[in-house]
């Protein structure tokens, strides 16, 4: 099982690899929804396959509606891959 850590910076690799604009001005607190985003909305789709993947569940579809869980690479790992969320 990976950390919080190892999720973290797998995520960020694959939002720096998706960004529309340079990718080292990505950080884990860079916007993933919104007007700001650093990736589109499509790219949003594979995040959540891939956070499913992570997880070996799917993401409960009540999630959707509070994004701030999806809001950048920090609240993603806060919400789903903490000791008390797992």
């Amino acid at each position: 099982m990976l950390t919080a850590p190892e999720i973290r910076d797998q995520l960020l690799d694959w939002v720096q690899s998706n960004a529309q604009f340079d990718a080292a001005r990505v950080t884990e607190d860079s916007p993933l929804t919104g007007p700001d985003s650093v990736v589109d909305s499509l790219a949003l789709v594979s995040l959540t396959l891939i956070i499913e993947e992570l997880l070996g569940r799917p993401i409960d579809p009540d999630d959707f509606a509070d994004m701030s869980r999806f809001s950048s690479v920090r609240s993603i790992v806060g919400a789903y891959f903490t000791d008390a969320r797992r």
